[in-house]
């Protein structure tokens, strides 16, 4: 699914009354910028989502994007 499928999902659960809830995981490669836009998406909506859960990837060894993150020492940033 592409981003604009994600961004008429929240459209249409909007739509159906339910509560929307849309966030994020840090950790998986993104940009500073690529942070900064889902923020900016998610605060310019016509309705701001009731929750916006921001989590950290751990990364589990065994999986792919574990295995990566562990051999490049890398952690989530927090600034």
């Amino acid at each position: 699914r592409t981003y604009a499928d994600r961004l008429e999902t929240l459209a249409n659960v909007r739509e159906a009354g339910i509560s929307v809830c849309c966030g994020g995981i840090l950790g998986i490669a993104e940009t500073e910028e690529d942070r900064i836009g889902l923020l900016t998406t998610l605060a310019t909506l016509p309705s701001h989502p009731e929750s916006v859960p921001i989590n950290a990837l751990v990364p589990i060894e065994g999986t792919p994007l574990g295995d990566k993150q562990i051999a490049q020492k890398k952690r989530v940033e927090w600034h």
